[in-house]
């Protein structure tokens, strides 16, 4: 059997996508830095290597290195700080209080231990810190906008939201440009979070076809699509989204494109078909106590069909 170091399978790849060193080493290390690591004489940090293997799409959970006790805490910060944020929005009042505070103690120690030069934790903080700043409205969505472009911008300098498909991105980039497009439309520039999305979609679809931030890009899409009354338009990525989401048995996401095309159909005249897609969405909801989509389910179903549930 071929054993292949992980340099390698980052060579193989690269040359197979036709795209060279500078593309994926772009705001993480010097091009010699990759050279050296592709030829086995170097080795990358532990996050340098796994935004390099993700903007491939290559998977990155099978990579194993020697960690210090520092890289390992900054992992599990990194975790916790994203499982608050996932917890904040299905809980209210003091309990939801309680986790926006435990975020911000656990990214305070992820600075304390991250190094200057860690562009990729870096990255993370200024994005943590933009998500928690947006929910304290203690920032205009210009400063809020301005701090999401300059962490992208750490690690893809060349970003252009007018040709996004210029460079290579991982998750947490991607993930970056959703967040970029969606304070577009709360400043009301929704033309503009329209076509950020289309753009980043139809990259995906090219590069990344299961990439596991392809539904929440379809699905801000879709709603933005439906505001614009552009309701089959919005189906098409409904469907997208579904399907993708389904492949990767990422259920969470279900009940807001039936939500989405509940609306959808309602407005199309097709009003037996959007009752049974409220009433689906409704009882996925509950089950994952998705508290604030809940509420405005309800609300929307009683105003446009008189739904009780």
């Amino acid at each position: 059997m071929e054993t292949v170091s992980i340099g390698e399978v980052i060579r193989r790849r690269r040359e197979e996508w036709g795209v060279s060193q500078e593309m994926v080493c772009e705001g993480l290390c010097t091009s010699m830095t990759l050279s050296r690591f592709e030829s086995g004489q170097q080795t990358p940090s532990r996050d340098c290597v796994v935004t390099m293997l993700q903007r491939l799409g290559l998977p990155d959970d099978s990579y194993y290195a020697q960690l210090t006790k520092e890289e390992l805490r900054q992992i599990t910060l990194r975790k916790e700080i994203l499982a608050c944020s996932s917890m904040y929005v299905r809980t209210t009042g003091e309990e939801r209080k309680l986790f926006r505070a435990d975020a911000l103690k656990k990214i305070k120690e992820l600075e304390c231990i991250a190094k200057k030069d860690d562009v990729v934790s870096r990255q993370f903080l200024v994005a943590r810190k933009a998500n928690w700043i947006e929910k304290s409205d203690e920032y205009s969505r210009n400063e809020i906008m301005d701090m999401l472009l300059g962490a992208i911008r750490l690690t893809v300098p060349q970003f252009d939201l007018d040709e996004i498909n210029r460079c290579l991105y991982s998750e947490n980039e991607i993930s970056l440009i959703i967040d970029i497009a969606v304070q577009y439309s709360r400043s009301g520039q929704r033309r503009k979070a329209e076509d950020i999305l289309r753009q980043l979609i139809k990259m995906l679809q090219k590069r990344y076809p299961n990439h596991i931030r392809l539904p929440l890009a379809a699905y801000n899409y879709a709603i933005y699509l439906c505001l614009e009354r552009r309701y089959e338009e919005s189906l098409e990525i409904v469907e997208l989204g579904r399907t993708t989401a389904i492949k990767q048995k990422h259920y969470l996401s279900l009940p807001g494109f039936l939500h989405i095309e509940a609306e959808c159909r309602y407005f199309m005249g097709e009003v037996g078909t959007s009752e049974k897609l409220y009433r689906s969405a409704y009882h996925i909801y509950k089950a994952i106590d998705d508290l604030d989509n809940l509420k405005i389910l309800v609300r929307e179903a009683k105003e446009r069909l008189n739904l009780t549930f």
